[in-house]
Parts: C-alpha cells; sequence; structure tokens
C-alpha cells in the first residue's frame, strides 16, 4: 500500500519542506544536483538533489518529466561505499511516474550509483502499483533503473 502522502495533493509540501530542511540543518555539508537522462524518477529529462547528512548516509530527492509531460518523482536514501571509492554510492529509493488516476507506475529500487562530475547510475526496480487507463497492471514486475547525467555541487 502506498502512503497517502505521496500519492495525494501534499507532494509540493513535501518537496518545499525537504528544501527547506536540507539549506538550514545541512548546510555545512557539500550538496549537490544532477541533471540527465533518467534522473528525477526515471524521467526522461529530471533533477536529483543530494543532501548528505553524516558522513556515509544522505538522502535523495528529484522530479523530472516524462513523454506527454508525465511528472516524475523520486525520493530515496543513499549509502557511500568507503571500500570502493569515494564516488561510489548505493541509493534505495521509492518513484513515482504519473500523478492521475488513471495513468501511474509506483517502483521501490535498489541501484548503484557512480558519482563525480558526470553520473551513472544502475540497478533494478520492483513495480509496487500501477494502473493503465484506469484499470490495475501488474505485468513487468522487475524493471532496469538507467540514469546518466552532470553533476554539480553546491
Amino acid at each position: 500500500m502506498i502512503p497517502k502522502f505521496i500519492t495525494g495533493g501534499r507532494m509540493k509540501t513535501l518537496i518545499v519542506l525537504f528544501l527547506f530542511i536540507a539549506q538550514t540543518c545541512f548546510a555545512a555539508e557539500k550538496m549537490n544536483y544532477t541533471v540527465g537522462i533518467g534522473n528525477g524518477g526515471q524521467a526522461l529529462l529530471g533533477i536529483d538533489l543530494s543532501v548528505p547528512v553524516s558522513s556515509d548516509f544522505g538522502v535523495q530527492i528529484g522530479s523530472g518529466l516524462q513523454l506527454e509531460f508525465r511528472p516524475c518523482f523520486d525520493v530515496g536514501i543513499t549509502y557511500k561505499l568507503p571500500l570502493i571509492s569515494k564516488n561510489d554510492k548505493l541509493v534505495a529509493s521509492f518513484i513515482k511516474q504519473g500523478f492521475e488516476d488513471n495513468l501511474y507506475f509506483h517502483y521501490a529500487s535498489l541501484t548503484y550509483l557512480y558519482q563525480s562530475w558526470y553520473t551513472a547510475q544502475l540497478g533494478a526496480g520492483y513495480l509496487l502499483d500501477s494502473k493503465i487507463n484506469g484499470k490495475a497492471n501488474k505485468d513487468n514486475q522487475a524493471v532496469l533503473i538507467v540514469s546518466l547525467g552532470f553533476s554539480q555541487n553546491i
């Protein structure tokens, strides 16, 4: 079951609250944003904001647009993999594609993220819930998660 605050009309409030907390609480740490293909909830063109909470963990939130200007959203937790390199992260996230009642997809995903001046992300997602033309759809439970983009520290 998807939490009501994610599927309801309170999404804007959640995003604004996240940005406020990120700017006020974690301003000493280096935040960064990424723009590219597959970012922001597997969007055609999207943006992700990553905020470190500690030396190893962080929070990521993103938004973007699919074809036909269908909005996408993602929120996740990042874990820095210190044994491999300082640029490698593991990302566990929730992805929401589409906000209409008759066409949407919800995924849970786990991905590997390499982040330097560019980013490359590869992993797998599991379909939690979806509707196509107002009917529940459970085809293709597992999906490939891929994104490429450019990254910049704030």
